[in-house]
């Protein structure tokens, strides 16, 4: 076996990506401790729990790539280990391509339910319904970019790239809630917090991006669709949808 692939399934590889996953979980519990006393006084309870919703909306994004996340590290680690790294750019940019067009659906879907939600679903107070429903339609832009990044995290996971994936999360985990502390300086506005939340995922995105470019540079090389792989990529990725629907439940219960 080639030295490249034998550090893969190293007992010392495992602990060190453990290790980085654990810290990319506590950073953020951290960065939450800090912020959300300060946003319950500077928001008011009602703000703050639009905001929690609007946390929680996001974590339930990456229901939206339907399981295609943890179908490309599966299939991109399948194909390293065969040493058929000639074909993983065209099956990243399918799996982009089809997260992409998931991403814009979803951000429709959210953007036209936006009203039943604000005003019937959630019930939230007549004072903050109009705040409530600009916050909302902000938050739509974030969709895409949220599961472009559960493809792109995908990709780094296939590599064991995990320090790498954590240079993005922690930061990441911490500024949304940090963000809104930072905005709440010169707004309590929701949607001017929301928008933060916005920029946020963003950047991650593009951190994400410039990672896996820096990991993989063929991807820039050859950027082309496969039919081929469509069909792989959905039906691993259906069965972990039942794991996106479930998971930010739990953490959010």
């Amino acid at each position: 076996m080639p030295d490249s692939r034998a550090a893969l399934i190293g007992g010392k590889g495992l602990a060190r990506n453990v290790f980085w996953n654990l810290i990319g979980t506590i950073a953020p519990l951290i960065g939450a401790l800090v912020a959300v006393p300060i946003l319950i006084a500077g928001l008011g309870v009602e703000r703050f729990g639009v905001l929690m919703l609007a946390w929680m909306l996001v974590g339930y994004f990456s229901l939206f790539d339907f399981g295609l996340g943890r179908a490309l590290t599966k299939l991109v680690a399948e194909k390293l280990g065969q040493e058929r790294q000639g074909e993983i750019p065209s099956l990243v940019w399918t799996a982009m391509f089809l997260m992409a067009a998931l991403g814009v659906l979803g951000a429709v879907i959210i953007a036209v339910l936006s009203p039943w939600v604000v005003l019937h679903a959630l019930r939230i107070p007549n004072e903050l319904q109009i705040e409530s429903m600009q916050a909302f339609r902000t938050l739509v832009i974030a969709i895409p970019f949220v599961i472009a990044s559960t493809g792109l995290r995908g990709m780094l996971e296939a590599y064991q790239r995990f320090a790498l994936i954590n240079a993005v999360r922690i930061p990441l985990g911490v500024l949304m809630f940090l963000a809104p502390v930072f905005v709440l300086q010169f707004s309590s506005s929701l949607v001017t917090v929301i928008s933060a939340l916005v920029a946020v995922r963003l950047i991650a995105f593009l951190a994400f991006s410039a990672s896996c470019f820096f990991v993989e540079p063929a991807l820039l090389r050859s950027i082309r669709i496969s039919r081929a792989e469509i069909r792989p990529l959905i039906n691993f990725g259906g069965w972990m949808t039942i794991t996106n629907i479930i998971g930010p439940l739990m953490v959010y219960i």
